[in-house]
């Protein structure tokens, strides 16, 4: 048995080994670490396999301190690639980094307890429970705040406050980044600085301060182009764009996002392409060139499925059924927003299922199927609930009063 079981840690040391190659690979982009190939996905299955090994002998109490250490390490080695759904999902990273974090603090290193704390918070945040994330990513600061890492601090501030939003706490959220910018300019790292300036720009965005939002991404935006950060100088361009939108100037926000699109396209970002196609279709929406804003969102939805990006896919197509809806073809809406709901269930995106299934239930109702919709409804509303948005339930709570009420006349 002993001979077995160290035959086993040889594999699963070499299969480290080879996520450390694989991941470096991914960063830079070459074509050896094509995640959609056979070949990649054949050496990510005995990766996994061996990963899984790992954490089971911890699991069980059967390790030594050769398993604990690879139990603390693989999800570091991995980082990048352990967080594609498409390889490795959510719920499933959770009990990996779990493992890792418990071997971290048993093998007493604190700065990679915190490191797996911030990543569990980041796969809590892919489930769209961010208020779990929000949770995991206070317990990375206070480790990191402990050590005096402030690298460390940096990264759970923004994840944090990244978690924050997505609760709708934008306040609070806005004084985390606001911690998170003094540290940037206090160890003088420009790229940090401008990063945390877009954050506060979407902030405000949310909060409706569109003229405050787009202050900081014109901040940020010059901040990139000094630097030379062309990934840094698109994405401003997008949020630029969204801010115009919002001020409903579309024709602007238009604008802004062909510039973005052009500059993806130099350095080969398909995932900012298609966002930005996609958000050319909601302007043009806006505008009521639903036809026009159609072609848009096909765009995005073709480099979307090439790419394998479920969620950027999933949004498309509801706002393609929206688009659908206004030119008064709710059949064909149904059905994208069918196809839309099976990928937010598949990714475990339930902040997207909430909405789409309301979304549904309010196609369903313009159809006149009252049943179906009251359905979708009630589980929108549940979803809402659970995930503690009280404007999405305040709104569907009070079409199913109408709608419930219509039915008893």
């Amino acid at each position: 048995m002993r001979k077995l079981y160290d035959s086993w840690v040889r594999l699963a040391g070499h299969c480290l080994t080879r996520l450390r190659s694989l991941n470096e690979l991914y960063l830079e982009g070459s074509g050896s670490a094509d995640v959609n190939t056979r070949q990649f996905r054949d050496e990510w299955a005995v990766i996994l396999y061996a990963w899984r090994w790992v954490v089971a002998q911890y699991e069980a109490g059967a390790a030594d301190e050769a398993v604990r250490t690879l139990c603390k390490d693989f999800p570091n080695v991995g980082a990048h690639l352990a967080q594609i759904p498409m390889l490795l999902h959510p719920r499933e990273a959770i009990r990996l980094l779990e493992a890792a974090t418990s071997a971290a603090r048993e093998l007493k290193d604190p700065a990679g307890e915190a490191n797996r704390l911030g990543r569990i918070g980041l796969a809590y945040a892919a489930l769209g429970d961010s208020r779990r994330a929000a949770e995991y990513h206070k317990r990375h600061l206070a480790i990191a705040s402990a050590l005096e890492n402030r690298a460390g601090e940096g990264v759970a501030l923004i994840n944090l406050g990244a978690a924050l939003v997505d609760s709708g706490e934008f306040e609070q959220a806005l004084r985390i980044y606001e911690r998170k910018l003094q540290i940037a300019r206090e160890t003088g790292d420009r790229l940090g600085e401008s990063r945390v300036l877009g954050n506060i720009g979407v902030v405000h965005n949310k909060l409706g301060d569109y003229v405050s939002a787009g202050e900081f991404h014109m901040r940020r935006l010059e901040i990139t182009r000094e630097l030379g950060d062309r990934q840094g100088e698109a994405q401003t361009l997008g949020n630029l764009g969204i801010c115009f939108k919002n001020l409903g100037d579309n024709r602007r926000a238009i604008e802004l996002q062909t510039e973005k699109l052009a500059l993806v396209r130099t350095f080969g970002d398909r995932h900012g392409e298609a966002g930005a196609l996609g958000k050319m279709g909601f302007a043009y929406m806006n505008l009521g060139e639903y036809d026009r804003a159609l072609d848009y969102y096909q765009e995005s939805l073709i480099i979307a499925r090439e790419i394998g990006a479920r969620r950027t896919e999933g949004r498309t197509l509801g706002n393609m059924a929206i688009a659908l809806k206004r030119l008064g073809k709710v059949d064909h809406a149904i059905e994208l927003y069918g196809h839309a709901l099976d990928i937010k269930v598949g990714i475990s995106d339930r902040h997207g299922e909430a909405r789409t299934r309301w979304d549904l239930s309010l196609a369903y109702y313009a159809m006149g199927d009252s049943a179906r919709a009251i359905s979708e409804a009630e589980r929108a509303l549940r979803l809402f609930n659970q995930l503690g948005d009280l404007k999405g339930a305040k709104a569907v709570q009070n079409a199913l009063d109408e709608w419930c009420s219509a039915s008893d006349v």
